[in-house]
């Protein structure tokens, strides 16, 4: 952990090149339009083969302005014991997160090498925007170990892209913590993203740790933490089609949502959604809608195809979803567009000797969900939508935050609907393909519909505690193609071992 002295170098860049104070204060205003005067320079910009850096502190202030630039030059970074600050605008002359739905002001890192990056007992802080921003670098490698890191405003602690067999970029989090005031992680396209306790870092993670040694534990299990007011991890922007995957592979981990804080201090992070009525000054007035309507949920799966392992972890969520995939809205992303009947990857979820409680809404339509316990209990629902459930719920949802001030903007409601409820007639019923090992369990907390359900020997189905299950197989769907009709179906009194097909569970 870093304690603020002691550094023996310091590069400080102030260049805001405007009057105006960097904090958030109240009565400010924002001009989205004067967002990028003054958005040159950089705290170190490095071109050259190796850059190693130790006990070094490099601060930024100022919209745009990285503290840590390494270019596509750079085969191998590595930083021990240092400090990285970029604070930005402090969300106040952040880009409005219609445009991406993310903050936007300045990184910490920004990482174009394509190379290794290594970052030991390092404090890395920034207002918005990225804190360890991959960004135009293909097959990158960056291993995080028992570093604190803190996206104070909005944006991302962590990015991971990758755009094309053989381009996945990857970032490696051992025994670190992660705070975001909006998304902990994003993982994009073929990106990849490995997280785990320092117990759990490989040799390749330690090899350039060098005459250092890894310091107390951040977490006093030496687990990791990744967390964010919005998502702890969003995935996003399947760019580049069915065979691009991301994987998210998790060990010893704590995903939440619930308590986002810098845990120094016990500050909570504040997203500027809470601060300022960003509904109202949004390019784009889908943008509020979709992020309000995931917000909370400890993963979003946002039109991506992903590999997800979560492995002897911790998930808390501050709406009682663990898991929610949905179609993507997002003006930066070429989300694609999965032609009605076409078989996509979709999301293949493991979870693995833990306790995973909260919602699993699978409500991305266009792709199928594998959802797989092993040694694991589920406590929550589990629920397949489909193209009318999810323009009926997504509509419905913005009639009830509907403003007068909407209508004012030009946001109507017709141009939200069109941009968040889109393919009215795509017919295709992809679902959740869910199995239990024999030694899982799954307490069914809420009205439950899935495609396929696979049950193994010794493997428990059950109700919470006072309540019962109505459980009905074979069930079709309803002529609206909103919800498996349990009228249609049979009803069976438990789910033993078995393979059975359209299942709708009510609890009672």
């Amino acid at each position: 952990m870093i304690d603020g002295v002691g550094y023996n170098t310091v590069l400080f860049l102030d260049a805001q090149d405007r009057d105006e104070p960097n904090a958030l204060t109240e009565g400010q205003t924002r001009d989205w339009k004067d967002a990028q005067e003054g958005a040159e320079g950089a705290g170190v910009y490095f071109d050259m083969p190796s850059l190693e850096m130790d006990n070094t502190c490099i601060y930024t202030s100022g919209y745009g302005r990285s503290a840590l630039h390494t270019t596509s030059d750079v085969e191998k970074t590595v930083i021990r014991d240092s400090a990285i600050i970029a604070v930005g605008s402090e969300g106040r002359d952040s880009s409005a997160p219609g445009v991406i739905c993310m903050y936007a002001s300045s990184r910490p890192m920004l990482i174009e090498s394509s190379g290794k990056t290594y970052i030991y007992n390092s404090e890395l802080i920034s207002s918005d925007w990225g804190v360890y921003s991959l960004d135009g670098c293909y097959g990158a490698d960056v291993y995080i170990v028992n570093d604190y890191s803190l996206n104070t405003v909005g944006g991302y602690s962590m990015y991971a892209l990758g755009f094309a067999a053989g381009q996945e970029n990857a970032t490696h989090f051992y025994g670190s913590y992660a705070a975001s005031a909006q998304y902990g992680t994003i993982l994009c396209a073929a990106g990849r993203t490995y997280t785990g306790a320092l117990t759990d870092a490989p040799a390749e993670a330690l090899a350039e740790l060098g005459d250092s040694e890894l310091g107390e534990p951040i977490l006093k299990n030496g687990w990791s933490y990744i967390g964010g007011r919005e998502n702890a991890v969003t995935m996003q922007a399947d760019m580049s089609g069915a065979e691009i995957v991301g994987i998210l592979d998790a060990k010893h981990t704590v995903f939440d949502t619930v308590g986002v804080t810098d845990l120094r201090t016990g500050a909570p992070l504040v997203d500027t959604m809470d601060i300022y009525d960003y509904k109202n000054d949004m390019a784009y007035g889908a943008a509020h809608y979709f992020l309000r309507y995931i917000h909370g949920a400890a993963f979003a799966i946002r039109s991506e195809n992903v590999d997800m392992t979560l492995d002897e972890c911790e998930v808390y969520s501050s709406k009682d979803v663990a898991i929610q995939s949905v179609i993507g809205y997002d003006n930066m992303a070429a989300n694609i567009k999965v032609p009605d009947g076409t078989e996509y990857h979709g999301s293949d979820i493991t979870v693995r000797n833990m306790d995973l409680r909260g919602d699993v809404l699978h409500e991305d339509y266009q792709r199928k969900m594998v959802l797989s316990l092993e040694n694991a209990s589920l406590t929550g629902a589990v629920v397949s939508g489909t193209c009318a459930a999810w323009n009926r719920s997504v509509s419905e949802f913005i009639d009830a935050e509907w403003t007068d001030y909407d209508d004012q903007l030009g946001h109507t409601k017709e141009i939200v609907y069109a941009t968040l409820c889109p393919d009215a007639a795509y017919e295709t019923i992809w679902g959740v393909r869910m199995s239990l090992d024999g030694d899982s369990a799954w307490t069914v907390t809420g009205d439950s519909s899935l495609n396929r359900l696979v049950v193994a020997d010794g493997a428990v189905i059950e109700a919470p505690a006072g309540h019962s299950l109505e459980i009905y197989v074979d069930c079709a769907m309803n002529g609206a193609d909103e919800f498996y009709d349990w009228t249609t179906g049979t009803r069976v009194d438990s789910l033993g071992a078995g393979e059975y097909t359209g299942v709708v569970i009510l609890v009672k």
